[in-house]
């Protein structure tokens, strides 16, 4: 039971995320198309004079920022239509588990199916837009985009595991992979670590010898030069 309420507390947080996003991207498309030539200077420190140049680049940015906010609205109703029971949608979260109806099963559809496949596409596109933006423009643009779509993607994500693992069944697949992944990942590290050890050992003997070697050259020679002598 635990389980269950767990993941419907991580499926809400996602849809919470996703809300976020979205709403911070309107914000973005409102600032920049509508109310560029009034915030230039307080919000995007951009000189009085250049206004005029950059108002027409700012209302086609900021069209682009409406469009993934439209695209996160449609995956969250997509994920309505199906918990509302509507016909041609995925199946809801738990696998076989009867599709439900209401809230619990628009948040339920939202970590499932399609909806979470274009909430993914999505927050992919803001990410990529954001690493791109914080390496042109600045550190501002990781606060405000890139943060957020990491963060609902994880959310995301993290209710879908939660919900596959809540629903039994073959579900436990998923964290039995974590599991073997991490294992690989553990002896890999194990295996690197005796190799650099023993590389290290080779070393440390090759040098050891090196040196015993150069001194019982030393010794030959004092001895050559000291009977020529």
């Amino acid at each position: 039971m635990w389980q269950r309420r767990a993941a419907a507390a991580c499926a809400v947080a996602a849809c919470g995320g996703a809300v976020v996003v979205a709403a911070i991207h309107v914000a973005i498309f409102v600032l920049e198309s509508l109310l560029f030539a009034h915030v230039a200077v307080s919000v995007f420190k951009k000189r009085e004079e250049d206004i005029p140049c950059l108002t027409s680049v700012m209302i086609n940015q900021g069209v682009y920022n409406l469009f993934i906010a439209a695209g996160i609205v449609w995956a969250l109703v997509r994920a309505a239509t199906c918990g509302g029971g509507g016909g041609g949608c995925g199946s809801a979260v738990g696998g076989g588990n009867k599709r439900r109806s209401g809230f619990s099963g628009c948040v339920a559809a939202t970590v499932s199916g399609e909806s979470r496949a274009i909430l993914t596409f999505f927050y992919a596109c803001v990410i990529v837009a954001g690493i791109v933006g914080g390496i042109t423009v600045g550190p501002s643009v990781i606060a405000a985009q890139l943060v957020p779509a990491l963060v609902a993607a994880a959310l995301l994500w993290g209710a879908a595991a939660a919900a596959r693992h809540a629903g039994g069944g073959g579900n436990s697949g998923t964290f039995l992979s974590l599991r073997l992944l991490r294992m690989r990942a553990t002896f890999a590290t194990s295996h690197l670590t005796v190799v650099l050890l023993l590389q290290r050992e080779t070393i440390q003997w090759n040098l050891y010898w090196g040196i015993r070697s150069m001194q019982s050259h030393r010794r030959v020679v004092e001895v050559g030069v000291y009977v020529l002598v």
